[in-house]
């Protein structure tokens, strides 16, 4: 009875002092074993993140962590009205007014223009942290063909505002 009881009183130590094996850790190892026992399980690791996009969006695409998305505009200031002809109709896509200007009689306005697509234009390495319309080259807002699109009005979460005069 004597060896019984000393028995369980070691198992109780034991166990108390990590005999019977550790805790679970979290991203940790798990406890190690005492004499009689066996070690805890290992923690599992925590998530792993995702990536960030390249750079900001572009009329479909994301553009690269070293470029800007130009925005080029298409048109002047106040569309001209052209007076009215002695055929009386405006040409194809062109819209008919009362009046051009006051006293000027009936003209015609013509259609409203649509702009380029946006797309994505290299930033200098000079520009990279923090561009602006003075950093960027002149013609940020031209088209690859030569059309005008426009000068750099402003420049804000890598997206580059032009604006035709």
């Amino acid at each position: 009875m004597t060896l019984m009881r000393s028995s369980v009183i070691l198992m109780f130590a034991l166990a108390a002092c990590g005999g019977s094996g550790g805790t679970t850790g979290v991203g940790g190892s798990g406890g190690a074993g005492g004499s009689s026992g066996t070690g805890g399980a290992a923690g599992g690791g925590g998530t792993t993140g995702t990536g960030g996009t390249g750079g900001v969006a572009c009329g479909g695409v994301a553009c690269g962590s070293n470029q800007v998305c130009a925005h080029p505009s298409c048109g002047g200031g106040v569309a001209v009205c052209i007076p009215l002809g002695d055929a009386g109709q405006c040409a194809a896509g062109f819209t008919m007014t009362d009046q051009c200007s006051p006293g000027s009689g009936p003209g015609c306005i013509p259609p409203p223009c649509d702009p380029p697509p946006p797309r994505c234009v290299d930033v200098p390495p000079a520009c990279l942290g923090a561009p602006s319309c003075s950093c960027l080259p002149s013609n940020v807002c031209q088209q690859p063909n030569g059309q005008f699109g426009g000068s750099c009005a402003n420049v804000s979460n890598g997206s580059v505002l032009c604006l035709s005069a």
